[in-house]
């Protein structure tokens, strides 16, 4: 079971075959106001004694119905004690006059990091079987892609329904073994939408900083076997539409959703059924033709522009 930020990541302390999590100190709101430094005394935590970063792990923070990504403070790259205090009390204040069994917890700062970001186990925005993956390869810091203020970022969709092959060459391929965890992950919670964030450092090793339950609102439900029979026919149709044709320019074709006359403008990326076939019929299957035919254009009547893949829209 999901627990607060900080037990769910202590839960899968040793379970995971290809990552692994960072120790920690944890302790209450509660513990730190009646014990203080005193939380400290005996502490055998070398790492303590290296840069570290303090993070907040409220009981309301990743909860099914609500994540607060961001709500409360965590202060990172903190060395020495005094400022381990200092910090535990900015984190601690940004609870406000909330429960005093809200967690605070410690663990090292990472340095030399290559790779960090979020990965969802589903398409946040439709509720679709893919794999998302956000991520940072330039500048070496843990928190751009949940900050949202890196500008160098980047996105990688694998199918779920579809098995991911390791790019040619490649011996340390971080995608595969996060895409790896991930399954794993679903397979430890019995949930298929997760929400994780992940580092890679400069040794390859693959970090797992937080796993939380994926606020998921998509009402969309799609069988994987669905799913890869969709893609293997819309892979079919690209794949016979692109192969030159002795009546048109060119080598291949190029599919486009705002080219031409735009169906992202008349009818939308996803129009229904309805509104799909009225476009081709008005207008796409022969009239635009004709229109560029009456101006001199070659005479194209015998080939529909719209092209609808399993219901999108693209003009060929």
């Amino acid at each position: 079971n999901f627990g607060t930020k900080a037990e769910t990541l202590e839960k899968l302390n040793g379970k995971l075959m290809n990552a692994r999590v960072l120790p920690q100190f944890r302790f209450t709101v509660n513990q730190w106001k009646e014990l203080g430094p005193a939380l400290f005394e005996g502490s055998k935590e070398q790492w303590l004694y290296e840069p570290v970063i303090v993070r907040s792990s409220g009981v309301s923070e990743d909860t099914v119905n609500e994540s607060l990504a961001g709500h409360f403070k965590s202060v990172g790259n903190v060395l020495g004690f005094e400022n381990i205090f200092g910090a535990i009390e900015t984190v601690a204040a940004s609870y406000g006059d909330g429960l005093a069994t809200n967690q605070i917890f410690i663990q090292p700062m990472l340095t030399d990091v290559k790779v960090s970001g979020v990965l969802f186990t589903k398409d946040i925005n439709t509720g679709a079987p893919y794999i998302v993956i956000n991520y940072d390869e330039d500048t070496g810091a843990v928190d751009t892609v949940t900050s949202g203020k890196g500008d160098s970022l980047k996105t990688f969709y694998h199918a779920k329904s579809m098995n991911y092959i390791c790019p040619k060459g490649c011996l340390k391929d971080w995608k595969g073994r996060l895409i790896s965890t991930a399954g794993q992950l679903e397979r430890l919670f019995n949930c298929d939408s997760l929400d994780v964030e992940f580092a890679i450092n400069k040794h390859n090793d693959l970090i797992i900083l937080q796993v939380r339950h994926l606020v998921d609102k998509s009402e969309v439900k799609c069988d994987l076997d669905d799913h890869r029979e969709l893609l293997s026919r819309i892979t079919n149709k690209v794949e016979s539409l692109s192969k030159p044709h002795p009546y048109l320019h060119g080598d291949r074709s190029v599919f486009g959703v705002m080219p031409d006359w735009n169906p992202a403008e008349i009818i939308g990326l996803h129009p229904n059924p309805m509104a799909l076939s009225l476009y081709k019929e008005l207008i796409t299957d022969n009239i635009w033709a004709y229109q560029r035919s009456n101006y001199g254009y070659r005479d194209l009547r015998s080939f529909s522009l719209m092209i609808s893949f399993c219901g999108l829209p693209y003009i060929d």
